[in-house]
């Protein structure tokens, strides 16, 4: 599964056909389950791994609240009905949920909390195979080192980061797309675009 928000480059780069016979999930953050891309075999076990969070079905019945049980879980849910935070309230809002005594005491317990606490559990056992690769970027990665001008570079179906100078897998424009003052053109087949925090080009 992945997100909408989305830009991809050339897969196969980055996840080859060894990765997909050795590995059980693939995902793309080094430290925890990326919600917004992920790979799971199609086993008895890997697609079943979701059942054993704590308290699963319950959370899910919760459609007005968001829990972040794909990821690590953010245990007091997030009103879906609010609007995105803006960029300059985004650090605000990852303060204030860190910050938080349950949070931080939830982060602790040992029960099966998220998606990310599972597989960890799973992959200490032996169970399952897990790889976490480092080949996204993503306009809030930008903004935690503070760099404003950052370029994405899109060319015949692969992803350049021209700040990093290097090839990634694909960009996420969490922030960027809500900004008023960002800009996609209607999409021409075209062998090259740009992207910056101010649209796509």
């Amino acid at each position: 599964y992945g997100d909408l928000d989305l830009i991809y480059g050339r897969i196969s780069d980055f996840i080859t056909p060894d990765h997909l016979k050795l590995y059980d999930v693939i995902t793309t953050k080094t430290n925890f389950i990326s919600g917004h891309f992920t790979i799971y075999r199609n086993g008895n076990i890997t697609k079943t791994l979701y059942k054993k969070i704590w308290n699963v079905q319950r959370l899910l019945k919760q459609s007005e609240k968001h829990f972040a049980i794909d990821e690590l879980s953010n245990i007091i849910g997030k009103n879906i009905s609010e609007k995105r935070k803006k960029t300059d309230k985004f650090k605000k809002f990852i303060t204030k949920r860190s910050n938080s005594l349950k949070y931080r005491i939830f982060k602790l317990m040992p029960f099966l909390i998220d998606q990310t606490k599972v597989i960890n559990w799973y992959e200490k056992k032996r169970i399952i195979r897990v790889l976490h690769l480092d080949c996204v970027r993503s306009d809030i990665y930008y903004l935690k080192k503070a760099v404003d001008n950052w370029q994405i570079f899109w060319k015949e179906g692969r992803l350049y980061d021209y700040t990093a100078k290097k090839e990634i897998m694909y960009f996420h424009l969490i922030l960027s797309k809500d900004n008023n003052d960002f800009s996609i053109p209607p999409f021409k087949n075209q062998s090259t675009f740009e992207m910056n925090s101010t649209g796509i080009f």
